[in-house]
């Protein structure tokens, strides 16, 4: 439970790429923790279950944000690489000798 509200405080608008895919494999994996945690049998004191039940949830909400970020870092690299390839494109045409990679 305290790994989940370390993960939630994470500003993961400042995060780079690679390090945001290390951070949602280590939310899906706490939230797997909680969910096992959650149906565990055995009994569990109500503050202790209404408290797990309350980061489970600030988690999914934080994996749906975190995944939402994802999706658009990776929309954004895929601009900016179809914009390279243009510009390859374009100065062929015109004539110039296409860049070395």
């Amino acid at each position: 439970m305290i790994e989940a509200t370390e993960l939630i405080r994470v500003n993961i608008d400042a995060m780079q790429f690679d390090d945001l895919i290390d951070h949602e494999r280590h939310v899906l994996d706490t939230l797997a923790g909680l969910n096992d945690f959650v149906n565990r049998p055995g009994r569990k004191g109500a503050d202790e279950l209404r408290n797990a039940l309350r980061l489970f949830q600030k988690l999914r909400l934080h994996m749906a944000r975190l995944r939402d970020l994802i999706h658009a870092r990776k929309a954004a690299l895929a601009l900016v690489h179809a914009a390279q390839q243009a510009t390859g494109v374009a100065s062929i045409v015109q004539g110039e000798h296409p860049p070395e990679p």
